[in-house]
């Protein structure tokens, strides 16, 4: 994974740092150069027109232009350019228009075969006391953005050529924004955000019938990146060999809270309705070449939603969500490590629709918790992000080789009855018969059941399970478990040994 830390002068270097010219000045020319460094590393493609006003460097209109792979389409973004300033200190001033037009336009194919459907979306902008200032030297340009507010309001749609009716306003609170850029064997951006608030809100009515309308709102929100990337850009179609070469993506977003309303309608006629509060989000994704990384999280929430399909809305709260997910992308000799975890706390469900199948609250109405986390380790034969290769490679070999799996924790509590587990397993790729393709397992996991009969007996009390189907779920129980010490409690250790034998308490099951 990227490095987050990163070393810091002491007070004495970074004072010689500050007051040495040579690594102070930056010129006009050498400020907006970075811009266009930038642009050619990310990939993007653009054009520009340049004039001088006095020791000024005025850029006309910007067109940046992304091609999607595979013939997939293209898109571009233009806006004015700014001009940038010197201030006779080797710092250069970055001025954009108080109010700028930016419009996106592209055709994108959702078949190879099909015509692409083309797209027009026109935005206006303005800032609040927007000051922009770009310092240091061509080899590490800082740049640092501070504004008391800006806003972007949608005024024009065009969807295949056909106007749509929009409105939407995109706008933020005080935010800064600092980067650093340094132009070495790759080009580093490294840069940090702060919002106080921003808001998203739009609503479409569609060609074809019908109303979209959401808005979305956050408080005290940071980011943070880091890309390395290639100086002659970003290429999706060789990304396996970018990451060899030193490809970092690093991006990690927080918010103390947010929240978030979407509606539709049919005409005049509302047909669904979704609201949602969160606390603490946290969202971290991060592919180098040791693989891929996404780490995500919220704190406490709620959930209301409402269709014509429901009997009565829905509402849910839970104490917190979380999931996680790391892997290796490239083929190496060695295996790597991997984790997957998936995290609901708590989560509680509201009365009403309780009582539409349990009129007399015979189930327990226990929040519920389910955590499943699993860590072990694979092997990589085919690069992942070699798209070209997994094409010519899908339906003959597997990708992917596991090596070992760890159950840390499995935890499934609902409805009065729990489930619990835990175990390892190691896998032989020299045995793919015992399987049917797959490596061969060894190992156990331990797993306890707590509640069962119970809930069983409850299901069956209340109509919604039939006799039989009860009974042969507890014949399933005492085919796999055992009596545990505690009351309605069932024990089970499934183990794989090395011949391949598959035994559930000591007794063969294949």
């Amino acid at each position: 994974m990227p490095k987050t830390a990163f070393l810091r002068p002491t007070a004495a270097f970074a004072v010689f740092l500050l007051a040495s010219p040579a690594l102070a000045d930056l010129t006009v020319d050498e400020a907006w150069q970075t811009w266009q460094a930038q642009f050619r590393a990310m990939g993007v493609g653009f054009e520009a027109s340049e004039s001088r006003k006095g020791d000024a460097l005025q850029i006309g209109d910007i067109t940046l232009s992304v091609t999607l792979p595979a013939g997939a389409g293209q898109g571009a973004v233009t806006f004015s350019g700014p001009r940038f300033k010197p201030l006779g200190d080797g710092r250069v001033q970055v001025i954009f228009p108080d109010s700028v037009t930016a419009t996106i336009s592209g055709a994108v194919r959702e078949e190879p075969d099909q015509d692409p459907r083309t797209f027009l979306i026109e935005l206006q902008t303005s800032s609040q006391n927007q000051s922009g200032i770009m310092s240091g030297s061509p080899e590490r340009v800082v740049s640092e953005w501070i504004s008391q507010g800006a806003e972007a309001s949608l005024t024009k749609v065009v969807l295949d050529g056909v106007p749509v009716k929009a409105n939407g306003t995109m706008s933020f609170g005080p935010y800064t924004y600092n980067s650093t850029t340094t132009d070495g064997e790759n080009l580093t951006i490294e840069a940090k955000s702060k919002f106080s608030h921003y808001g998203i809100v739009y609503d479409v009515e569609f060609p074809e019938g019908g109303v979209l309308e959401n808005s979305n709102h956050a408080e005290q929100a940071e980011t943070t990146q880091r890309m390395v990337l290639p100086k002659d850009g970003l290429d999706f179609l060789t990304l396996h060999n970018q990451l060899r070469e030193g490809l970092e993506i690093y991006f990690d977003a927080t918010a103390a809270s947010g929240t978030s309303t979407q509606n539709t309608y049919d005409g005049d006629k509302p047909l669904t309705r979704q609201n949602m509060t969160v606390n603490d989000y946290r969202a971290e994704l991060a592919l180098d070449a040791d693989g891929l990384g996404y780490d995500a999280s919220i704190g406490p929430f709620t959930l209301d939603v409402q269709a014509p399909g429901l009997f009565v809305p829905l509402s849910f709260a839970s104490q917190g969500v979380a999931g996680a997910l790391k892997m290796p992308v490239l083929a190496t000799e060695e295996t790597k490590d991997a984790r997957f975890l998936m995290s609901v706390l708590d989560l509680e469900m509201n009365q009403d629709v309780w009582a539409t199948f349990d009129p007399e609250a015979q189930l327990p109405r226990d929040p519920m918790t389910v955590t499943i986390d699993l860590a072990g380790k694979l092997k990589v034969l085919t690069d992942l992000v070699d798209f070209a290769a997994l094409s010519e490679t899908a339906g003959k070999i597997a990708p992917i080789q596991p090596a070992a799996l760890e159950i840390r924790k499995v935890l499934l509590s609902a409805v009065g009855a729990s489930l619990t587990g835990d175990g390892a397993f190691t896998f032989d790729a020299s045995d793919t018969e015992s399987f049917g393709g797959m490596p061969r397992p060894e190992g156990r996991v331990e797993l306890g059941l707590t509640g069962a009969n119970t809930l069983l007996d409850t299901l069956v009390s209340m109509g919604l399970l039939p006799e039989d189907q009860a009974m042969g779920a507890r014949m399933m129980m005492g085919l796999f478990a055992t009596p545990g010490q505690g009351e309605d409690t069932l024990n089970s250790t499934i183990e794989v040994n090395e011949q391949g034998h598959v035994l559930a308490n000591g007794q063969r099951l294949k």
